[in-house]
Protein backbone atom coordinates (compact mmCIF):
# COMPACT_ATOMS: atom_id res chain seq x y z
CA UNK A 1 0.00 0.00 0.00
CA UNK A 2 1.34 3.47 -1.20
CA UNK A 3 0.54 6.98 0.35
CA UNK A 4 1.57 10.22 -0.61
CA UNK A 5 2.61 12.99 2.25
CA UNK A 6 2.74 16.82 1.68
CA UNK A 7 4.03 19.75 3.35
CA UNK A 8 3.19 22.89 2.65
CA UNK A 9 6.11 24.97 3.58
CA UNK A 10 6.66 28.61 4.01
CA UNK A 11 9.50 28.40 1.39
CA UNK A 12 9.15 24.84 0.03
CA UNK A 13 6.14 22.38 -1.03
CA UNK A 14 7.23 18.88 -0.24
CA UNK A 15 5.78 15.74 -1.74
CA UNK A 16 6.74 12.20 -0.79
CA UNK A 17 5.61 8.21 -1.31
CA UNK A 18 5.76 5.90 1.38
CA UNK A 19 5.52 1.99 0.50
CA UNK A 20 3.96 0.33 4.03
CA UNK A 21 4.76 -2.80 2.46
CA UNK A 22 8.63 -2.02 2.02
CA UNK A 23 8.89 0.72 4.90
CA UNK A 24 10.33 2.66 2.60
CA UNK A 25 9.57 6.30 0.90
CA UNK A 26 9.99 5.41 -3.08
CA UNK A 27 9.94 8.98 -4.28
CA UNK A 28 10.21 12.28 -3.40
CA UNK A 29 9.98 15.84 -5.32
CA UNK A 30 10.05 19.30 -3.76
CA UNK A 31 9.16 22.18 -5.84
CA UNK A 32 9.26 25.94 -4.53
CA UNK A 33 6.30 27.62 -2.92
CA UNK A 34 6.40 30.63 -5.32
CA UNK A 35 3.14 32.15 -4.19
CA UNK A 36 4.20 34.79 -1.69
CA UNK A 37 2.23 38.10 -2.85
CA UNK A 38 3.44 41.52 -2.42
CA UNK A 39 1.97 42.81 0.77
CA UNK A 40 0.41 46.86 1.21
CA UNK A 41 1.81 46.94 4.32
CA UNK A 42 4.75 45.59 6.25
CA UNK A 43 3.31 44.28 8.64
CA UNK A 44 1.60 41.53 6.34
CA UNK A 45 2.64 37.97 4.82
CA UNK A 46 0.75 36.93 2.40
CA UNK A 47 0.36 33.57 -0.14
CA UNK A 48 -1.67 32.97 -3.21
CA UNK A 49 -3.72 29.93 -2.11
CA UNK A 50 -4.75 28.66 -5.37
CA UNK A 51 -1.14 28.97 -6.96
CA UNK A 52 0.04 26.32 -3.60
CA UNK A 53 -2.93 24.49 -5.07
CA UNK A 54 -1.81 24.44 -8.27
CA UNK A 55 1.49 23.04 -7.30
CA UNK A 56 0.20 20.44 -4.97
CA UNK A 57 -1.66 19.04 -8.01
CA UNK A 58 0.94 19.39 -10.07
CA UNK A 59 3.18 16.42 -7.50
CA UNK A 60 0.16 14.50 -6.66
CA UNK A 61 -0.34 14.30 -10.74
CA UNK A 62 3.71 13.10 -11.20
CA UNK A 63 3.27 10.42 -8.19
CA UNK A 64 -0.27 9.51 -9.96
CA UNK A 65 1.31 8.80 -12.82
CA UNK A 66 4.58 7.11 -11.33
CA UNK A 67 2.33 4.40 -9.19
CA UNK A 68 -0.41 2.87 -9.82
CA UNK A 69 -1.37 1.54 -6.66
CA UNK A 70 -1.73 4.97 -4.75
CA UNK A 71 -4.54 4.48 -2.11
CA UNK A 72 -4.43 7.54 0.47
CA UNK A 73 -3.25 11.10 0.42
CA UNK A 74 -1.51 12.63 3.39
CA UNK A 75 -1.26 16.48 4.01
CA UNK A 76 0.66 19.01 6.55
CA UNK A 77 2.30 22.29 6.59
CA UNK A 78 2.57 25.36 7.85
CA UNK A 79 0.05 25.70 10.64
CA UNK A 80 -1.43 29.05 12.50
CA UNK A 81 -1.91 31.18 9.37
CA UNK A 82 -5.30 31.39 7.65
CA UNK A 83 -7.30 32.20 4.54
CA UNK A 84 -11.29 32.46 4.03
CA UNK A 85 -13.46 30.46 1.71
CA UNK A 86 -16.53 31.10 0.47
CA UNK A 87 -19.47 28.35 -0.08
CA UNK A 88 -18.14 26.71 -2.35
CA UNK A 89 -15.09 26.66 -0.62
CA UNK A 90 -13.09 28.75 -3.26
CA UNK A 91 -10.79 31.22 -1.37
CA UNK A 92 -11.80 34.75 -1.22
CA UNK A 93 -8.40 36.38 0.41
CA UNK A 94 -4.96 35.82 0.56
CA UNK A 95 -3.46 33.29 2.99
CA UNK A 96 -2.10 35.02 5.98
CA UNK A 97 0.53 33.07 7.19
CA UNK A 98 1.92 32.64 10.41
CA UNK A 99 4.63 35.48 9.84
CA UNK A 100 1.98 37.75 9.53
CA UNK A 101 2.45 40.87 11.94
CA UNK A 102 -0.71 42.51 12.34
CA UNK A 103 -0.94 41.18 16.05
CA UNK A 104 1.85 43.36 17.24
CA UNK A 105 0.23 46.14 15.70
CA UNK A 106 -1.41 49.13 19.19
CA UNK A 107 -5.33 48.17 19.86
CA UNK A 108 -5.10 50.46 22.98
CA UNK A 109 -3.08 53.10 24.09
CA UNK A 110 -1.03 50.04 26.62
CA UNK A 111 -2.25 46.94 24.60
CA UNK A 112 -1.43 45.28 20.78
CA UNK A 113 -3.83 42.81 19.58
CA UNK A 114 -2.35 39.78 20.31
CA UNK A 115 -1.89 41.08 24.09
CA UNK A 116 -5.37 42.77 24.38
CA UNK A 117 -6.37 39.02 23.37
CA UNK A 118 -4.43 37.35 26.14
CA UNK A 119 -5.72 39.78 28.85
CA UNK A 120 -9.39 39.11 28.04
CA UNK A 121 -9.25 35.47 27.28
CA UNK A 122 -6.85 34.20 29.43
CA UNK A 123 -5.24 31.93 26.48
CA UNK A 124 -1.72 33.55 25.41
CA UNK A 125 -2.21 34.84 21.71
CA UNK A 126 0.61 35.76 19.44
CA UNK A 127 0.77 37.39 16.18
CA UNK A 128 0.83 34.91 13.47
CA UNK A 129 -2.22 32.93 14.87
CA UNK A 130 -5.42 32.73 12.92
CA UNK A 131 -7.61 33.84 15.32
CA UNK A 132 -5.63 37.03 16.28
CA UNK A 133 -5.42 37.65 12.84
CA UNK A 134 -9.28 37.06 12.17
CA UNK A 135 -9.92 39.28 15.41
CA UNK A 136 -7.92 41.91 13.73
CA UNK A 137 -10.26 41.65 10.71
CA UNK A 138 -13.57 41.75 12.97
CA UNK A 139 -12.47 44.95 14.24
CA UNK A 140 -11.18 46.28 11.12
CA UNK A 141 -14.00 45.10 9.36
CA UNK A 142 -12.11 43.39 6.75
CA UNK A 143 -13.48 39.93 6.79
CA UNK A 144 -14.45 39.43 3.18
CA UNK A 145 -18.23 39.34 2.47
CA UNK A 146 -18.11 36.23 0.74
CA UNK A 147 -16.47 34.25 3.44
CA UNK A 148 -18.42 31.67 4.82
CA UNK A 149 -15.29 29.71 6.75
CA UNK A 150 -11.47 30.10 7.71
CA UNK A 151 -9.19 27.60 7.66
CA UNK A 152 -5.12 26.28 7.56
CA UNK A 153 -3.67 26.41 4.30
CA UNK A 154 -3.18 22.47 5.07
CA UNK A 155 -6.98 21.92 5.69
CA UNK A 156 -7.92 24.15 2.18
CA UNK A 157 -5.65 21.84 0.15
CA UNK A 158 -7.12 18.24 1.93
CA UNK A 159 -10.44 19.52 1.70
CA UNK A 160 -9.77 20.44 -2.20
CA UNK A 161 -7.84 17.51 -2.95
CA UNK A 162 -10.95 15.38 -1.57
CA UNK A 163 -13.34 17.37 -3.58
CA UNK A 164 -14.87 18.93 -0.99
CA UNK A 165 -16.80 22.64 0.20
CA UNK A 166 -16.06 22.74 3.51
CA UNK A 167 -13.05 21.72 5.41
CA UNK A 168 -12.83 19.43 8.45
CA UNK A 169 -10.39 20.81 11.27
CA UNK A 170 -8.14 18.09 12.96
CA UNK A 171 -7.51 19.13 17.01
CA UNK A 172 -3.73 20.05 15.46
CA UNK A 173 -4.60 22.78 13.09
CA UNK A 174 -7.50 24.18 15.77
CA UNK A 175 -5.44 24.40 18.46
CA UNK A 176 -3.04 26.54 16.18
CA UNK A 177 -5.11 29.41 15.62
CA UNK A 178 -5.52 30.04 19.46
CA UNK A 179 -8.26 30.22 22.07
CA UNK A 180 -8.71 26.00 21.88
CA UNK A 181 -9.11 24.20 24.96
CA UNK A 182 -7.03 21.18 24.96
CA UNK A 183 -9.59 19.43 27.82
CA UNK A 184 -12.67 19.84 25.68
CA UNK A 185 -10.93 19.27 22.63
CA UNK A 186 -12.75 22.26 20.58
CA UNK A 187 -12.86 25.92 20.19
CA UNK A 188 -13.24 27.57 23.92
CA UNK A 189 -16.53 29.21 23.66
CA UNK A 190 -16.89 31.43 26.62
CA UNK A 191 -13.31 33.02 25.16
CA UNK A 192 -14.34 34.11 21.96
CA UNK A 193 -17.82 35.25 23.25
CA UNK A 194 -15.34 37.54 25.53
CA UNK A 195 -13.89 38.89 22.47
CA UNK A 196 -17.05 39.58 20.57
CA UNK A 197 -16.00 36.58 18.09
CA UNK A 198 -18.61 34.00 16.63
CA UNK A 199 -18.68 30.64 15.45
CA UNK A 200 -19.99 30.73 12.34
CA UNK A 201 -16.56 31.06 10.54
CA UNK A 202 -14.70 28.21 12.53
CA UNK A 203 -14.97 24.77 10.65
CA UNK A 204 -16.29 21.37 12.06
CA UNK A 205 -13.09 20.13 14.64
CA UNK A 206 -13.02 16.53 13.85
CA UNK A 207 -13.49 14.25 17.12
CA UNK A 208 -11.25 11.49 16.16
CA UNK A 209 -9.12 10.93 13.28
CA UNK A 210 -10.33 10.50 9.95
CA UNK A 211 -10.36 10.66 6.43
CA UNK A 212 -12.77 12.59 3.79
CA UNK A 213 -14.77 10.66 1.32
CA UNK A 214 -12.78 8.60 -1.47
CA UNK A 215 -12.15 11.46 -3.74
CA UNK A 216 -13.55 11.32 -7.89
CA UNK A 217 -9.64 9.22 -8.30
CA UNK A 218 -10.75 6.88 -5.46
CA UNK A 219 -7.84 7.85 -3.48
CA UNK A 220 -8.69 8.15 0.50
CA UNK A 221 -7.61 12.11 2.01
CA UNK A 222 -7.12 12.98 5.61
CA UNK A 223 -7.99 15.88 7.28
CA UNK A 224 -4.50 17.95 7.66
CA UNK A 225 -2.32 17.33 10.43
CA UNK A 226 -0.20 19.67 11.90
CA UNK A 227 3.31 19.90 10.71
CA UNK A 228 4.87 19.88 14.44
CA UNK A 229 3.00 16.55 15.09
CA UNK A 230 3.60 15.13 11.10
CA UNK A 231 7.04 15.88 11.82
CA UNK A 232 7.33 14.04 15.14
CA UNK A 233 5.42 11.01 13.88
CA UNK A 234 7.87 10.81 10.72
CA UNK A 235 10.58 10.72 12.93
CA UNK A 236 10.56 9.54 16.10
CA UNK A 237 11.44 5.59 16.79
CA UNK A 238 10.58 3.29 18.98
CA UNK A 239 12.33 3.69 22.57
CA UNK A 240 12.47 7.85 22.28
CA UNK A 241 9.84 10.13 23.23
CA UNK A 242 11.91 13.26 22.36
CA UNK A 243 12.61 15.42 18.64
CA UNK A 244 14.40 18.24 18.67
CA UNK A 245 14.57 20.27 15.26
CA UNK A 246 16.95 22.45 13.76
CA UNK A 247 16.89 24.28 10.80
CA UNK A 248 15.84 28.34 9.85
CA UNK A 249 13.92 28.08 13.53
CA UNK A 250 13.90 25.38 16.31
CA UNK A 251 12.08 23.29 18.72
CA UNK A 252 11.92 20.81 21.01
CA UNK A 253 8.58 18.37 21.54
CA UNK A 254 8.05 15.90 24.22
CA UNK A 255 5.10 12.92 23.77
CA UNK A 256 2.75 12.52 26.84
CA UNK A 257 -0.09 10.58 27.53
CA UNK A 258 -1.13 12.91 30.06
CA UNK A 259 -1.95 16.72 30.08
CA UNK A 260 -0.44 19.02 32.71
CA UNK A 261 -2.27 21.97 33.68
CA UNK A 262 -0.04 23.60 35.98
CA UNK A 263 3.08 23.05 33.85
CA UNK A 264 4.59 25.94 32.24
CA UNK A 265 4.90 24.55 29.02
CA UNK A 266 2.95 24.66 25.48
CA UNK A 267 0.66 21.57 24.75
CA UNK A 268 -0.21 20.52 21.54
CA UNK A 269 -2.47 17.75 20.49
CA UNK A 270 -1.11 15.22 19.07
CA UNK A 271 -2.82 11.65 17.95
CA UNK A 272 -5.27 8.85 20.11
CA UNK A 273 -5.86 11.82 23.05
CA UNK A 274 -1.96 12.45 23.68
CA UNK A 275 -0.40 15.22 23.60
CA UNK A 276 2.84 17.10 22.58
CA UNK A 277 4.75 19.58 25.13
CA UNK A 278 6.19 22.25 22.23
CA UNK A 279 9.15 24.68 22.40
CA UNK A 280 9.40 26.63 19.78
CA UNK A 281 12.26 29.55 19.91
CA UNK A 282 11.78 32.15 17.22
CA UNK A 283 15.16 32.44 16.40
CA UNK A 284 16.75 29.10 16.64
CA UNK A 285 19.13 28.19 13.52
CA UNK A 286 18.47 31.52 11.72
CA UNK A 287 21.02 33.09 14.48
CA UNK A 288 23.86 30.65 12.85
CA UNK A 289 22.69 31.84 9.45
CA UNK A 290 23.08 35.62 11.02
CA UNK A 291 26.32 34.85 12.51
CA UNK A 292 27.48 33.70 8.72
CA UNK A 293 26.33 36.94 7.33
CA UNK A 294 28.55 38.82 9.73
CA UNK A 295 31.19 36.96 8.42
CA UNK A 296 30.77 37.24 5.08
CA UNK A 297 30.15 40.97 5.42
CA UNK A 298 33.56 41.42 7.82
CA UNK A 299 35.20 39.41 4.56
CA UNK A 300 33.50 41.71 1.86
CA UNK A 301 35.38 44.87 4.29
CA UNK A 302 38.52 43.81 3.91
CA UNK A 303 38.47 42.33 0.47
CA UNK A 304 38.27 39.39 1.28
CA UNK A 305 37.27 36.35 -1.26
CA UNK A 306 34.17 34.68 0.59
CA UNK A 307 34.53 31.04 0.60
CA UNK A 308 31.75 28.50 -0.66
CA UNK A 309 31.81 26.36 2.82
CA UNK A 310 31.50 28.86 5.36
CA UNK A 311 29.13 26.54 7.20
CA UNK A 312 31.89 24.22 7.08
CA UNK A 313 34.58 26.15 8.58
CA UNK A 314 32.49 27.51 10.99
CA UNK A 315 31.15 24.02 12.56
CA UNK A 316 35.71 23.39 12.23
CA UNK A 317 36.46 25.83 14.45
CA UNK A 318 33.87 25.81 16.77
CA UNK A 319 34.26 21.99 17.32
CA UNK A 320 38.40 23.40 17.61
CA UNK A 321 37.67 25.05 20.55
CA UNK A 322 34.57 22.85 21.77
CA UNK A 323 35.27 21.72 25.57
CA UNK A 324 37.53 24.59 26.68
CA UNK A 325 36.34 26.73 29.76
CA UNK A 326 35.77 30.49 29.78
CA UNK A 327 33.58 30.67 26.54
CA UNK A 328 30.77 33.35 25.92
CA UNK A 329 27.62 33.32 26.92
CA UNK A 330 25.19 33.85 23.91
CA UNK A 331 21.43 34.65 24.80
CA UNK A 332 20.19 33.84 21.02
CA UNK A 333 16.57 35.63 21.19
CA UNK A 334 17.46 37.88 18.63
CA UNK A 335 13.90 37.67 17.12
CA UNK A 336 12.11 38.15 20.50
CA UNK A 337 9.90 35.50 21.65
CA UNK A 338 6.16 35.18 20.92
CA UNK A 339 4.90 36.57 24.48
CA UNK A 340 7.64 38.84 24.01
CA UNK A 341 8.85 40.36 20.80
CA UNK A 342 10.94 43.25 22.15
CA UNK A 343 13.14 41.30 23.27
CA UNK A 344 16.67 40.56 22.44
CA UNK A 345 19.73 38.22 22.52
CA UNK A 346 22.86 39.43 23.74
CA UNK A 347 26.67 38.59 24.44
CA UNK A 348 28.04 38.21 27.80
CA UNK A 349 31.26 37.37 29.55
CA UNK A 350 33.87 38.43 27.09
CA UNK A 351 37.23 39.15 27.67
CA UNK A 352 40.53 38.81 25.68
CA UNK A 353 40.94 35.51 25.82
CA UNK A 354 37.53 34.46 24.20
CA UNK A 355 36.93 37.04 22.05
CA UNK A 356 37.35 35.15 19.18
CA UNK A 357 35.56 34.01 15.82
CA UNK A 358 36.33 30.25 17.03
CA UNK A 359 34.58 31.19 20.75
CA UNK A 360 31.85 33.38 19.13
CA UNK A 361 31.16 30.46 16.49
CA UNK A 362 30.72 28.37 19.33
CA UNK A 363 29.24 30.48 21.58
CA UNK A 364 25.92 30.71 19.37
CA UNK A 365 25.21 26.80 18.86
CA UNK A 366 25.34 26.63 22.77
CA UNK A 367 22.44 28.98 22.67
CA UNK A 368 20.72 27.88 20.28
CA UNK A 369 21.21 24.62 22.24
CA UNK A 370 20.38 26.57 25.42
CA UNK A 371 17.42 27.42 24.38
CA UNK A 372 16.25 24.60 23.96
CA UNK A 373 17.02 23.34 27.02
CA UNK A 374 15.44 25.94 29.36
CA UNK A 375 12.23 24.98 27.79
CA UNK A 376 12.99 21.08 28.49
CA UNK A 377 13.71 21.78 32.20
CA UNK A 378 9.99 22.88 32.44
CA UNK A 379 8.88 18.51 31.00
CA UNK A 380 7.40 16.46 33.58
CA UNK A 381 10.05 14.68 35.18
CA UNK A 382 7.75 11.32 34.24
CA UNK A 383 8.27 12.30 30.94
CA UNK A 384 12.07 12.65 30.72
CA UNK A 385 12.90 9.26 30.97
CA UNK A 386 13.98 8.55 27.82
CA UNK A 387 17.65 7.80 27.24
CA UNK A 388 17.55 8.47 23.47
CA UNK A 389 16.69 11.43 21.67
CA UNK A 390 15.51 12.22 17.65
CA UNK A 391 17.26 14.56 15.49
CA UNK A 392 16.47 16.18 12.64
CA UNK A 393 16.38 18.91 10.16
CA UNK A 394 19.60 20.41 8.67
CA UNK A 395 20.94 22.11 12.02
CA UNK A 396 21.58 19.09 13.00
CA UNK A 397 21.90 16.92 10.13
CA UNK A 398 25.49 19.01 8.36
CA UNK A 399 26.51 20.43 12.13
CA UNK A 400 28.42 17.32 13.94
CA UNK A 401 29.68 19.86 17.00
CA UNK A 402 25.87 21.49 17.26
CA UNK A 403 24.68 17.61 17.63
CA UNK A 404 27.74 16.66 20.21
CA UNK A 405 26.56 19.86 22.24
CA UNK A 406 22.78 19.25 22.41
CA UNK A 407 23.83 15.35 23.14
CA UNK A 408 25.81 16.64 26.12
CA UNK A 409 23.58 19.34 27.82
CA UNK A 410 20.70 16.87 28.01
CA UNK A 411 22.57 13.78 28.64
CA UNK A 412 20.60 11.42 26.08
CA UNK A 413 22.01 9.70 22.91
CA UNK A 414 20.94 11.20 19.52
CA UNK A 415 19.56 9.67 16.39
CA UNK A 416 18.60 10.84 12.98
CA UNK A 417 15.75 9.40 11.19
CA UNK A 418 16.95 8.20 7.72
CA UNK A 419 14.15 9.59 5.74
CA UNK A 420 15.10 13.47 6.00
CA UNK A 421 11.28 14.77 4.54
CA UNK A 422 10.22 13.91 7.95
CA UNK A 423 6.74 16.32 8.23
CA UNK A 424 5.86 14.60 4.76
CA UNK A 425 6.40 11.21 5.55
CA UNK A 426 4.47 11.83 8.97
CA UNK A 427 1.43 13.31 6.75
CA UNK A 428 2.09 9.64 4.59
CA UNK A 429 1.60 7.28 7.79
CA UNK A 430 -1.36 9.40 9.24
CA UNK A 431 -3.15 9.19 6.59
CA UNK A 432 -2.77 5.50 6.58
CA UNK A 433 -3.39 5.61 10.13
CA UNK A 434 -6.64 7.23 9.31
CA UNK A 435 -7.78 4.78 6.46
CA UNK A 436 -7.27 1.73 9.49
CA UNK A 437 -3.44 0.27 8.09
CA UNK A 438 -2.11 1.27 11.41
CA UNK A 439 -3.96 0.54 14.82
CA UNK A 440 -1.56 3.07 17.46
CA UNK A 441 1.47 4.94 17.32
CA UNK A 442 3.64 2.22 18.30
CA UNK A 443 2.89 0.76 15.24
CA UNK A 444 3.56 3.66 12.76
CA UNK A 445 6.54 4.33 14.56
CA UNK A 446 7.84 0.58 13.88
CA UNK A 447 8.41 2.60 10.07
CA UNK A 448 10.96 4.84 11.11
CA UNK A 449 14.15 4.15 10.50
CA UNK A 450 16.89 5.94 12.65
CA UNK A 451 20.97 5.99 12.75
CA UNK A 452 23.80 7.60 14.72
Amino acid sequence: MKSIGLDIGTTTICGIVFDADKGDVVSYQTLPNDSELNECDNFEKLQDANRILDICNQIVDRFIKEYDDITNIGVTGQMHGILYLDVEGKPVSSLYSWQDKRGNLSYTDQLTYSEYMTNISGYSMATGYGLTTHYYHIVCDKVPKEAVCLCTIPDFIAMRLAGKKRPIMHKSMAASLGLFSLEKGRFDENALEKLGIGMEYLPEVAAVESNYERNSRGLSVSIALGDNQASFLGSVSPGSNILVNIGTGSQISVFSETYHKDVEIEYRPFIQDTYLMVGAPLCGGSAYEMLMNFYVKVLELFHGEVPNNMYEIMNQAASGVYGEVNQPVVDTRFNGTRTNPKLRGSIRQLGFENFTPENLTLGILQGICDELYDIYRNVPKSDQDSKVMIGSGNGIRKNPVLKKIIEDRFGKKMYTPIFEEEASCGAALFSLYCSGYFQSIEEIQKMIQTHR
